[in-house]
């Protein structure tokens, strides 16, 4: 079972990875992964602390929520995903089949919209995964060594 999580979360992480940056002139790099760490790293050290991790998810939540009202619904991640880049076939990111049941995985309560910490579930549960030593940073020495293991487990 927690090994479905973290693969629902990192699939989900890779799904969402790039939605809130459709208006922002920042994109994602291109195969970002798990989670867009470049732009998470906001004091540009090479680590991501937890703080920023929680300041960057706050901001794309915001990003996405069209109408304020502190929900996301379909129509909203679907419209924020429009203009997301797509890393070309091959170097990782989502599966086009797969787009659309990650919603339905994160709507805990099934009300057809997401709170705020039913969206930060995919980041948090990648974050921790990651966090190899659990001290609230995630180095660059981390990512790479989850990367790796990620990319292990796809190719089997």
């Amino acid at each position: 079972m927690k090994k479905t999580l973290i693969l629902i979360a990192m699939s989900g992480a890779v799904a969402l990875g790039g939605v809130a940056f459709a208006d922002d002139e920042r994109r994602p790099p291109r195969g970002g992964g798990m989670f867009p760490a470049k732009l998470m790293d906001a004091d540009e050290d090479g680590s991501i602390t937890r703080a920023e991790m929680e300041a960057f998810q706050a901001d794309r939540f915001a990003k996405i929520d069209a109408d304020g009202d502190g929900f996301l619904t379909r129509e909203e991640m679907e419209e924020a995903a429009k203009d997301r880049p797509r890393p070309p076939r091959g170097e990782g990111g989502p599966r086009r089949g797969g787009r659309g049941r990650g919603f339905e995985r994160l709507d805990e309560n099934e009300d057809g919209q997401l709170s705020e910490d039913e969206f930060a579930v995919v980041l948090e549960t990648v974050f921790e995964k990651i966090d190899a030593d659990e001290d609230g940073v995630v180095t660059e020495d981390e990512l790479d060594a989850a990367r790796e293991a990620f990319r292990g487990r796809r190719r089997r």
